[in-house]
């Protein structure tokens, strides 16, 4: 039992110790990037806007793998159109 843990320890003790310089400002950056992004969406009118086309994303990618043929003909064909009304 204890030779489990302290294998577990060591293995978390070398995950830290494998850690650079440029892996803590790749993390950083795209943390940033992240949290400025979502700050942006949540501000404005593109929160709406993201949740629409990611349900519409969702359901593509659920008629493509349910190989459903008249939503994966439909949803390509009516997405520009929706776009045009939306923008005039």
């Amino acid at each position: 039992m204890l030779d489990s843990i302290a294998y577990v320890i060591n293995a978390i003790w070398g995950v830290f110790t494998s850690i650079g310089l440029n892996d803590i400002v790749d993390i950083a950056i795209l943390s940033f990037l992240i949290f400025h992004g979502i700050k942006l969406i949540r501000e404005t009118r593109a929160q709406q806007l993201t949740k629409g086309i990611l349900i519409l994303i969702g359901c593509y990618l659920l008629a493509v793998f349910f190989n459903l043929q008249t939503i994966r003909f439909l949803l390509p064909v009516g997405l520009p159109c929706s776009y045009h009304n939306v923008s005039a």
